[in-house]
C-alpha cells in the first residue's frame, strides 16, 4: 500500500500478533486484540470509535486496499462489517460445494451470508419468519427457503 490508496478497516486494529491464535489466522480470539469499534486505548476518548473516527491507528495487517471504483464504493462498504462477520465462519467451517449451510434469519446478515455461501458453492438453507423475506429471496440463488411461524 502507499499513501493516497484508498482502504478499508474490518472489525480488527490491532492485535498481539504472536499468540497462538494470531498465528494461526484466528486474531479475533486474541486476549489483546483490539477492536475497530469500543476497545480500550490508552489515549482519549479512551475506546476506539469505528466508523465515527476522524482518524485512526491501524496495523498495516487489517488494512484492506480497495481496488475498485469510487462509484462502486457503496458496494464495498457492507463487506467490511456483515460482509465478514458471515464469510469468518464460512471460511472457518470450510462451506463450499458438497456442503449444506442454514441460514438463520434473512436480514443484513442473513442476506449477506447467503449470497456468500451460494458464491462459495455451498447448499444454503435459509429461515425466516416472514413471508416477504420469502418473495424477495431469489436474487441471492438458488437455496432451500423454510419459513416458519411462533404459534404463540
Amino acid at each position: 500500500m502507499r499513501p493516497g490508496d484508498l482502504v478499508g478497516v474490518g472489525c480488527i486494529v490491532d492485535s498481539c500478533k504472536h499468540c497462538e491464535e494470531c498465528e494461526d489466522g484466528l486474531e479475533n480470539y486474541c486476549d489483546h486484540m483490539t477492536g475497530t469499534y469500543n476497545s480500550p486505548t490508552p489515549d482519549e476518548p479512551g475506546h476506539t470509535l469505528g466508523g465515527y473516527s476522524q482518524q485512526i491507528v491501524v496495523h498495516e495487517r487489517y488494512v484492506l486496499r480497495i481496488r475498485h471504483p469510487q462509484e462502486q464504493l457503496a458496494a464495498v462498504a457492507p463487506l467490511l462489517c456483515a460482509g465478514i462477520t458471515t464469510y469468518s465462519p464460512l471460511r472457518h467451517w470450510q462451506a463450499g460445494p458438497g456442503k449444506k449451510v442454514g441460514v438463520v434469519g434473512i436480514g443484513g446478515l442473513g442476506h449477506m451470508g447467503i449470497k456468500l455461501a451460494h458464491a462459495m458453492g455451498a447448499h444454503v438453507v435459509a429461515f425466516t419468519t416472514s413471508d416477504q423475506n420469502a418473495k424477495r429471496q431469489k436474487p441471492w440463488g438458488p437455496m432451500k427457503l423454510l419459513t416458519h411461524a411462533n404459534a404463540d
